[in-house]
This record gives C-alpha cells, sequence and structure tokens, in this order.
C-alpha cells in the first residue's frame, strides 16, 4: 500500500523540492506548516491527543487523511516541526508512527542536565528500536556550531544518540548535511529523505 510521510514545518515553498526527490516512490507527502516554534507545534499535537487521544490521528482526520488507508506512516521534520513528534513519542507505541526523518531538526536542552534527559528520553528508546530493525529514525543536522546556541543544538542531540545507542546500523541513519540550517531544505535534506524512505523498505517496515 502507499506509504504516506507527514511533515511538520516544510515550509510551502520547499515542498516542491522533496516532492521531486520522492518521484517514482508510492508514497505520499504530507506537509504541516505553522509559523512558531516547537512549543506552537506541541501545542498542536496535544490539541489533537485531547480531541483524538491520538496527535498523528487527530492530525490525519483534520487532513481528511485516514490511517487505515496506507500501508505506512513515516514522521518528517524540519526545524521546531520536531515539537510535534516529541509529543506524540509520549503516546503508546510512539504515537504508531513507523519511523521519523529529522532534518536539521530535534534540539534539547543542555546535555547533561535533567531537563536534556527528559527531553531525550523518548527520542532514545525510539533510536534503540530502530537500531534493532524494529523502526526507521533518520537523522541529519546542519554545520552550526555546537554550544553557540544556549541548548543542545541538532548535531550534539544526534551524538548524544549515537553515544548512547551505538553506532547507527539497521534502521537507524545518522550523518552531517556539512551545510547551513537554510540550505538543507533545498539541498541536501529532500535526497536525504529519499534515502530514508527506501531505507525503510529494505527492512521490510513497510
Amino acid at each position: 500500500m502507499t506509504g504516506l510521510i507527514v511533515f511538520t514545518h516544510l515550509h510551502p515553498q520547499h515542498v516542491q523540492y522533496f516532492e521531486e526527490a520522492l518521484e517514482g516512490l508510492d508514497v505520499e507527502l504530507l506537509p504541516v506548516h505553522r509559523f512558531g516554534r516547537s512549543s506552537t507545534y506541541r501545542h498542536i499535537a496535544k490539541t489533537y491527543q485531547r480531541a483524538a487521544q491520538s496527535a498523528l490521528t487527530g492530525l490525519l482526520r483534520d487532513k481528511k487523511r485516514f490511517r487505515p488507508d496506507y500501508g505506512w506512516v513515516l514522521g518528517a521534520c524540519y526545524s521546531a516541526g520536531y515539537g510535534f513528534w516529541s509529543e506524540a513519542f509520549k503516546e503508546d507505541d510512539w504515537g504508531g508512527v513507523d519511523g521519523i526523518v529529522t532534518i536539521d531538526s530535534w534540539y534539547a536542552s543542555t546535555l547533561g542536565t535533567e531537563a536534556a534527559e527528559a527531553d531525550l528520553k523518548d527520542l532514545r528508546a525510539f533510536a534503540e528500536a530502530a537500531r534493532n530493525g524494529a523502526r526507521l529514525l533518520a537523522m541529519t543536522y546542519s554545520s552550526i556550531r555546537p554550544g553557540s546556541l544556549g541548548y543542545a543544538h541538532t548535531s550534539e542531540v544526534a551524538e548524544e544518540i549515537v553515544r548512547r545507542v551505538g553506532e547507527p546500523e539497521e534502521g537507524l541513519l545518522i550523518e552531517s548535511a556539512k551545510q547551513g540550517h537554510g540550505q538543507i531544505l533545498s539541498q541536501t535534506g529532500p535526497p536525504f529523505l529519499r534515502r530514508a524512505v527506501e531505507l525503510f523498505g529494505e527492512l521490510g517496515l513497510g
């Protein structure tokens, strides 16, 4: 069956780059964009959880999509979009999503603090499942210098995941985009998403 990628914080002007990258694959792209920070997407997820007991189910219903119509669903996020999935991950079975692709997304509190442990608890568990071949977690991050933001950058989060669960294998794919935050959406991000979808299929997770 056709797969669905729910991509949070995908800017409208960049949708075409990802659609072109996914050409030839049996997959549908559902972009979700709101102006705001990760807290904006957390609020969206919590609103759907109250209405439908599931962030993903609520979002799909709102967009006139229904989970049984798809063979699998991957979450994807850019920048602040990880806020939606961080809330979804608090549900049973990680909110029912089969995999996550982060495009310079998923930040955390300063590493080594209790707040950071709380921020990354669910992502770390998901990464462990991916490394064991039960889910897909694909992360690419920009070249922003770690320590320059006052919180853990995507590169630091990715490195922390590797440190805690081990080197990437099976459904765990982590790599640097070697370019700036704004360039990823139009350059390395689209082909990375395609690679992730292809890996998902190779692992037989769909």
